[in-house]
């Protein structure tokens, strides 16, 4: 897909796309795990509200990094990147690891 294609994708696509990977990525992680723990021992509005900062920082930190590094590496060199992450994450299922 060329860089023309992808910018002009339709905004609400990308946004459920990315509300979707995130929420799927982050349900029953350690981070979310321990928030819930805080949360039974401190007031839970402060613990959302550091969560949800936190959230945002490293998403905000990613998503500049990301712009910054599509100039310079390689499209194929990124997918061929992806799929050694995604075949790791197969074997992970898989108990072969």
């Amino acid at each position: 897909m060329r860089r023309e294609e992808r910018e002009t994708g339709k905004i609400g696509c990308s946004f459920i796309s990315n509300f979707g990977i995130v929420l799927v990525s982050e349900m029953g992680d350690k981070t979310q795990i321990a928030s819930g723990l805080f949360a039974a021992k401190y007031n839970p509005l402060l613990v959302f509200t550091g969560a949800v900062l936190a959230l945002a920082s490293i998403s905000t930190l990613t998503i500049y990094l990301g712009k910054y590094f599509v100039k310079i590496l390689d499209e194929k060199m990124v997918s061929k990147m992806a799929s050694i992450f995604i075949a790791l994450g197969v074997l992970t299922l898989l108990n072969v690891i």
